[in-house]
């Protein structure tokens, strides 16, 4: 028997081809805006222990460093090393006492006041360390240099009771904008930077100039020294306007037209008294007449002439 033969194949389907495809509308060209800012810069213990302060308040100088403990005689001491006092037990200084070292540099002047008391600030002292008394005898003490502010304790620097400081730190994040307006009431200029005043105050002969451009050309605002974040400036306003520790200032700046590189159309008169925010400054310590503030946000260098109006 002859066997059968199999069946054919089916057939195949024929397959429709897919339709065209409409050709893709042009994308729009994608636009990426970062309007992010930094995150204000946090206050740290050394901005508000090395920070340096404005008084119209005489301060003692009969107790301060009068050697290091050194048999090679040196006049300087840093962190761990020891030092000797002017003072001892008999009067008063005893063992475990801590003082803040301090050292005056000159006196703070503001020049666009209007007045004299506007106009002097008080005696400006940098902060230098931290120290913590070890041994007294009758007319002499022996202390240990705990903390230092990035600067040697010298021969001749002034000592102050430590005390503690009770600071608020403001709220984070805090918005910033170059166009915002603010009315806290307060409101006073930039008078002078922490690290131009570096230059003064020490019992080393110095010529008592400050380095940099002369006062009678445009940069002359620059002798009193520049402040980015993080740096420490001092402002013409303290208790006389009730300002406190932790009080948040934003700083402006007026339009400036230099018409020495174009002519200026006679309508840029119209922008003379506009401000631009320019940075943030929170203030850590208060004088009668003045203040002491860190730059927790600039998109410039501060400097003297700022305007400052609490938020």
């Amino acid at each position: 028997v002859r066997p059968e033969p199999p069946p054919p194949p089916p057939a195949r389907a024929q397959v429709a081809p897919p339709p065209a495809r409409a050709a893709a509308a042009p994308r729009a060209p994608t636009i990426v805006i970062n309007d992010t800012l930094k995150s204000a810069t946090e206050v740290k213990y050394s901005d508000l222990y090395c920070s340096g302060f404005v008084t119209t308040e005489p301060i003692p100088h009969n107790l301060k460093v009068i050697a290091r403990f050194d048999a090679t005689g040196a006049v300087l001491a840093g962190e761990a090393d020891y030092i000797y006092l002017s003072q001892g037990s008999e009067d008063g200084i005893q063992t475990g006492n801590t003082y803040d070292v301090v050292r005056p540099t000159k006196t703070l002047v503001n020049p666009y006041g209007r007045t004299t008391a506007s106009r002097d600030l008080g005696m400006h002292y940098l902060d230098v360390a931290q120290i913590k008394v070890v041994l007294t005898q009758a007319d002499f003490s022996l202390a240990r240099v705990m903390v230092t502010c990035a600067d040697a304790v010298e021969v001749g620097d002034v000592l102050m009771p430590f005390h503690q400081v009770a600071f608020p730190q403001p709220p984070r994040p805090r918005p910033f904008s170059p166009t915002m307006m603010v009315n806290g009431g307060a409101s006073g200029v930039i008078v002078a930077a922490k690290s131009i005043l570096l230059n003064f105050g020490s019992t080393f002969h110095m010529s008592g100039a400050t380095p940099g451009v002369r006062t009678n050309d445009r940069l002359g605002a620059v002798e009193r020294g520049i402040a980015e974040v993080g740096s420490i400036v001092y402002i013409d306003i303290g208790q006389d306007q009730s300002v406190k520790p932790g009080d948040v200032f934003v700083a402006y700046r007026h339009i400036d037209f230099d018409q020495r590189l174009f002519p200026a159309p006679p309508e840029t008169q119209k922008l003379k008294n506009v401000r631009t925010a320019v940075g943030e400054v929170v203030v850590v310590r208060v004088g009668e007449r003045a203040s002491t503030a860190l730059v927790t946000y600039a998109v410039d260098a501060l400097m003297l002439g700022d305007e400052v109006e609490r938020r």
